[in-house]
């Protein structure tokens, strides 16, 4: 396999919920971006690692929320910013302009403390219209609405609990903030994904952090992405990028 390679860990959750991030319309259909490592009597076996707000304010959570990052399965990792390219279908500059929803793939299982079967969250991801604002690449034009899916939701519990689960490296996009977006077309979801994860959507660098990358002193904490494993191109890509779109 020539450059990229395929990122393997353990990714499931299992808990938490949504308000003011539009309906979540629950699904039992499985999504090819996960994959099950467990089912015990007919229920599936997750795990989570609860993250106490990572999360920056302003970005979608509701304050008090709990962040579970539930790792991200299967995943295309690039090397290089020309292999991010070649594979997005499209190249754009892109506004979030509302959350159009979540999907969410549910399982039940038995609580026996509360003798009941409760219905728990597992793999999910939020649409998001966004609207592009410039074309670098692909069939599409400055004004178009799109969709785009990112790998989170919020998960509200029977009891009002809730918890932000992400299967992403990357925080929740902004809404009305500019983005660079490398993406690339996925007929089942009917949307718009970002092509690997960590490196194929960016805000669009303002002057600081065009002299940052001029210096060489981009750090991960400059970034929208929590600061977890295995994001080792992360930085070079986010370079090149910056250098050959923004800085001339």
């Amino acid at each position: 396999m020539k450059g990229k390679r395929l990122l393997k860990s353990m990714n499931q959750v299992d808990e938490q919920y949504a308000e003011g991030v539009a309906p979540i319309k629950r699904s039992i259909s499985r999504s090819i971006w996960i994959k099950w490592t467990a089912v015990v009597a007919g229920f599936a076996v997750v795990a989570i690692i609860l993250i106490p707000m990572l999360y920056d304010r302003g970005v979608g959570i509701p304050s008090g929320v709990e962040v579970a990052f539930g790792g991200m399965g299967d995943r295309w990792v690039y090397h290089t910013l020309q292999e991010v390219e070649e594979e997005a279908g499209i190249i754009v500059e892109a506004v979030p302009r509302k959350v159009l929803g979540q999907e969410v793939n549910t399982f039940h299982f038995y609580n026996k403390e509360k003798n009941e079967v409760v219905e728990s969250p597992s793999y999910g991801y939020t649409k998001w219209e966004i609207e592009v604002t410039k074309v670098y690449k692909g069939d599409v034009e400055v004004g178009d609405k799109l969709v785009f899916l990112h790998s989170y939701y919020i998960w509200t519990y029977s009891d009002g609990s809730k918890v932000f689960y992400t299967f992403s490296s990357r925080k929740p996009e902004v809404k009305n903030k500019k983005y660079i977006m490398f993406l690339k077309y996925y007929e089942p979801f009917e949307g718009y994904c970002s092509v690997g994860d960590y490196e194929a959507v960016f805000p669009v660098p303002n002057a600081k952090m065009k002299k940052k990358v001029e210096k060489g002193t981009v750090e991960r904490s400059d970034l929208e992405v929590y600061d977890l494993d295995d994001m080792h191109y992360l930085i070079p890509i986010y370079t090149d990028m910056v250098k050959k779109y923004y800085i001339d």
